[in-house]
């Protein structure tokens, strides 16, 4: 700030003090008022659009990006050179070693076709929305400048007010405040008449100019779409059909539900395996407690391990014989052989319901 604006800025605070507190009139208008909330409005959605295309155009890259090194990952993993298995193992890993270098190459290839769209969207979607930004900086200290040409003008015509109450007896104050008040009076219509003008023809033209951005952005995104729903169709149809699908669906489904079922996943757990022991009636030693449920079928045990595997080779015959690490096949209850006794019929537990008999 230069010294004659400070020195200017220093000669309103009085009147700004004054009106805050009410003592001083303030002039309105409703039209540039509404033009203003308008123009909030446009320039709040100016600056959230264009960081919405800058957080897009971030992701694509970053999802492009992710895509290729997951299809190396799997490469990783099912690479048969670091297998030390049987040799149907060796020979399902090389399978899916291949499929998974099939969705490796699909997925760089779509990284390459889709680099320079992106890169296009900066000439076409950012650096408009950034021409329209600076155009809106200046747009904002005009509006400023008529802010403090409006003060003014109250600031010179709340002193004339004084003056003229007071009556004749300052003619030469009076004669200085009448000159201030008509040069305020002038920059202030001056400003605020441009102001008035432009603005709606700016909205017009911002508004063209945003549906031109706005078609941009949907046609880069239709391209980003497209592309990757072709690579990933071209992959399904390649690897995977609709049954194998199916299997891999149902193969989670009972994995993710022998999972849950494992005493180490509940957080109860280690609560009860660490509660105190009990004191038996009639016996010396304390008897650890049963936590198993009276129904509880001690016989039902995790069926043995064999050697079947899961394969994302689209040449395998689709079945339903999955590793038993994902799919264990432990009967269920209501199958397996009941005991002959219950955990909660013991002698000692009847010779004790006997006594109380």
């Amino acid at each position: 700030m230069s010294w004659k604006g400070f020195s200017k800025a220093i000669s309103r605070l009085p009147h700004q003090v004054l009106s805050k507190a009410g003592k001083a009139d303030v002039s309105t208008d409703p039209e540039y008022e509404q033009l203003q909330t308008r123009y909030n409005e446009v320039l709040h959605d100016t600056n959230q659009l264009t960081k919405d295309v800058y957080t897009y155009k971030n992701a694509m890259k970053a999802l492009l990006e992710g895509q290729t090194l997951m299809g190396r990952s799997f490469n990783e993993v099912f690479d048969p050179s670091g297998e030390k298995s049987t040799e149907s193992t060796n020979e399902t890993s090389s399978r899916s070693y291949a499929n998974t270098g099939f969705y490796a190459e699909a997925m760089q290839q779509a990284q390459q076709e889709l680099l320079p769209a992106i890169e296009i969207l900066d000439n076409r979607v950012l650096q408009p929305l950034q021409e329209i930004q600076g155009i809106q900086k200046n747009i904002s200290k005009t509006l400023g400048k008529r802010e403090r040409k409006k003060l003014d003008f109250d600031r010179f015509s709340h002193a004339m007010q004084k003056l003229a109450d007071m009556g004749d007896s300052q003619p030469t104050a009076v004669h200085k405040a009448q000159v201030q008040l008509q040069q305020a009076t002038e920059e202030y219509a001056s400003v605020d008449q441009m102001v008035k003008e432009e603005l709606p023809r700016f909205f017009a033209l911002q508004g063209m100019l945003m549906r031109l951005v706005l078609r941009e952005i949907y046609v880069f995104q239709r391209s980003i779409s497209e592309t990757l729903f072709t690579r990933t169709v071209q992959i399904a149809s390649t690897v995977l059909d609709q049954q194998q699908q199916k299997d891999v669906r149902k193969s989670y489904d009972e994995t993710l539900t022998q999972l849950e079922s494992l005493r180490v996943c509940d957080r109860n757990s280690s609560k009860k395996s660490s509660s105190s022991t009990v004191d038996v009636p009639g016996s010396k030693d304390p008897v650890e407690p049963n936590l198993a449920p009276c129904d509880a079928n001690p016989f039902v045990t995790a069926a043995p391990r064999n050697s079947n595997t899961i394969s994302l080779s689209g040449n395998e015959p689709a079945d339903d014989t999955v590793d038993s690490d994902y799919a264990p096949s432990a009967p269920p209850l209501s199958e397996a052989p009941l005991p002959s006794t219950s955990p909660c019929s013991s002698p000692a537990y009847d010779g004790e319901r006997h006594k109380e008999s």
